[in-house]
């Protein structure tokens, strides 16, 4: 690459930090030669990390507000004249395709969440619109998408965009490989990222006080978006006297929460049976296993089938927390058990299942559409 090529990604709704934008997608590019900027909602005005720079912009509290803060991305995206402008968010579909028909450049889609499904869990929506809504919002995607390029993370989403790059969200391993075995772990069940009332937040109380017989401590590694959950979930925690079982630490920096799951005995995902669960596959099912930690889950089509063929935990009745527990107390009592499905999980996704194949598809992408802008040119 004689010159750097600009590349502009644009998050509205995602920490600017976020693990698939921020340390597997732009990291992958600099390290390729890109000159990477993030234009993010939450991130400081102007900053560079790691050779990549960020924009900051005010990230409206009001619904309405978010969905036309398009405008200003829009504004700012034009001001940066990039060769290609990636994008993560429903909300920024409409700035993408103004992009698009403006520049001429070619514009990425990344589509990693399933926004259609995740519509009936929007409880601001009253329930008899949430078809609707999830219906319309879908033609609306796809009619945009069309004339976009569509990044996927999952198998089901390529059937929605046939002509999608699938990206997976595997784990870099360079986050993981400088971190030796720990000669003992904690008694220490650890949930890492976002948590909300479908992810199993409430669950996790219900989990903590049926563990509390145990000396075991659940540590969850990440935000609760929604302040009014988090209020009502830790008054939950006071009420029961079970402040020493379960810790809420909030947003935990990447390299802390490796270094913490390195030194946990169980990585938990209680997510309910909800229909956007039906399709994502939770990145934090390879971060346990990449640190050898044996997993206990929800039995959800998408989680059953890498835990399956990795072998690297137990799978539990989604909304059981008496289930849950009772798992976490066999491997915190069978330690041999719980090592072997730990090491088959770590042996899964250093041989398979990592980002380094998907980076290749990453760069293979930015790769094919520099050459044919350079040809149309």
């Amino acid at each position: 690459m004689n010159c750097p090529v600009d590349v502009l990604i644009l998050t509205s709704v995602h920490h600017p930090f976020d693990t698939r934008i921020y340390h597997r997608e732009a990291k992958t590019l600099v390290e390729a030669g890109y000159k990477v900027t993030i234009i993010a909602a939450q991130a400081q005005t102007h900053q560079t990390v790691q050779g990549i720079n960020f924009i900051g912009i005010k990230r409206p509290r009001w619904r309405l507000g978010r969905v036309l803060n398009w405008l200003t991305f829009i504004k700012l995206a034009l001001k940066a004249k990039a060769d290609i402008y990636h994008f993560h968010d429903p909300d920024l579909l409409i700035a993408g395709l103004f992009l698009k028909l403006s520049t001429g450049k070619p514009v990425i889609y990344d589509n990693h969440d399933p926004y259609i499904e995740a519509i009936f869990q929007r409880e601001w929506l009253p329930l008899w619109s949430r078809s609707i809504v999830s219906t319309l919002f879908g033609v609306i995607e796809k009619t945009i998408a069309a004339n976009l390029v569509v990044i996927v993370a999952n198998e089901r989403q390529c059937q929605r965009f046939p002509k999608a790059t699938l990206i997976r969200n595997y784990p870099d391993l360079t986050a993981f490989e400088s971190q030796l075995e720990p000669p003992t772990r904690k008694q220490e069940v650890i949930y890492a990222g976002s948590l909300s009332e479908a992810r199993g937040m409430f669950d996790l109380v219900k989990i903590a006080e049926a563990l509390k017989p145990t000396p075991t401590v659940i540590s969850v590694l990440g935000p609760i978006p929604n302040q009014q959950l988090e209020d009502q979930v830790k008054h939950m925690v006071a009420q029961k006297q079970l402040e020493p079982m379960i810790k809420f630490e909030g947003r935990v920096p990447y390299d802390q929460i490796v270094s913490r799951l390195r030194h946990a005995s169980v990585g938990i995902i209680p997510f309910q049976d909800v229909p956007d669960h039906a399709i994502i596959i939770p990145t934090k099912l390879f971060e346990y296993a990449a640190c050898g930690l044996p997993v206990v889950a929800s039995d959800l089509p998408p989680i059953r089938q890498y835990m399956t063929e990795m072998n690297c935990g137990l799978l539990v009745e989604p909304g059981n927390p008496q289930a849950f527990a009772e798992a976490v107390i066999y491997l915190l009592h069978h330690p041999q058990e719980a090592r072997r499905l730990g090491q088959n999980g770590q042996l899964a996704v250093f041989n398979r299942y990592n980002w380094a194949t998907e980076a290749e598809r990453l760069l293979e992408l930015y790769r094919s559409l520099l050459s044919q802008t350079q040809n149309h040119d």
